[in-house]
């Protein structure tokens, strides 16, 4: 688990991006989990394992409205191999890509509400006392964009950046 420094803010247009291997699925398992103090965590932005099954899920939650995109089959047989996620919103249109690829989208999802938020984590979730569990695996090349990058951008990232599996990990991550 890394933490993210107090002083990074996010919202409005984003894009998420990182390389992750899965070891083993966990509980909720989160990629990324930026939220805020409440109780009610009326401002995170989550990208995650539904339970321990195979969808993904990019959530959004703006002035306590969630907005989700849930699909099944992001993680199927990706157990120990390298797979690249994406996520970005803009406007009311959410996208996941996988590999590079379009792998869902949602029209009528809202962009995050741009703030501090208190509680930002990579690996983590800010609803451990739910069952979400720590991601089981490696990350690599975590990052984060003000603005939705375009979809051809994604492929190109994944063509020049996959992970050399024989190199550690080194904790960086990175906004722009």
């Amino acid at each position: 688990m890394l933490e993210v420094p107090s002083s990074f803010s996010l919202g409005g247009p984003i894009s998420v991006a990182a390389w992750v291997k899965s070891s083993a699925p966990k509980n909720w398992e989160r990629i990324i989990d930026f939220g805020d103090d409440s109780e009610a965590k009326a401002d995170n932005i989550i990208l995650s394992r539904v339970e321990t099954g195979t969808a993904l899920l990019w959530e959004i939650r703006a002035n306590g409205t969630r907005y989700a995109l849930q699909q099944e089959g992001f993680f199927d047989h990706e157990e120990g191999m390298w797979t690249h996620v994406a996520a970005s919103v803009e406007g009311s249109t959410m996208k996941v890509f996988k590999n590079g690829v379009l792998f869902a989208i949602k029209h009528d999802g809202a962009e995050p509400r741009r703030e501090h938020r208190v509680n930002q984590y990579i690996g983590q979730s800010n609803n451990a006392v739910a069952g979400d569990e720590n991601f089981a695996g490696e990350m690599r090349q975590v990052a984060f964009y003000n603005g939705a990058l375009p979809d051809e951008h994604w492929a190109q990232m994944v063509n020049a950046s996959k992970p050399d599996p024989t190199q550690s990990p080194t904790p960086s991550p990175t906004a722009s």
